[in-house]
């Protein structure tokens, strides 16, 4: 996951589990984040419980995002709403991913 700001250079990595319209978003050394998803004609919208960010540890956020097939690739953008003390700041990132061996 990469922010769709260019001055944003952080790049996220996790592995999507699918198993019967439920996603668990594995990050490395975190606990599973549980998420729904559903299908509406070519997207798969998927909605996350909240959990610690990565980008600002100690802020809660859910995620909300929306992907498609692009040839084997999952690609999409995810909105994350990070819950601080001075308010919500939202962001744009952009998700790629392939399949995993």
């Amino acid at each position: 996951t990469t922010s769709t700001d260019p001055a944003d250079t952080l790049v996220n990595v996790y592995q999507i589990v699918i198993d019967e319209g439920r996603w668990t978003m594995n990050f490395p050394d975190r606990e599973p984040v549980s998420a729904t998803a559903v299908v509406d004609g070519d997207n798969i919208i998927t909605d996350s419980e909240p959990f610690e960010s990565v980008r600002h540890p100690g802020t809660m956020l859910p995620s909300h995002g929306v992907f498609h097939m692009e040839g084997d690739r999952l690609v999409g953008d995810v909105t994350a709403t990070w819950q601080m003390a001075s308010g919500d700041s939202v962001g744009q990132l952009r998700t790629e991913g392939t399949r995993a061996p």
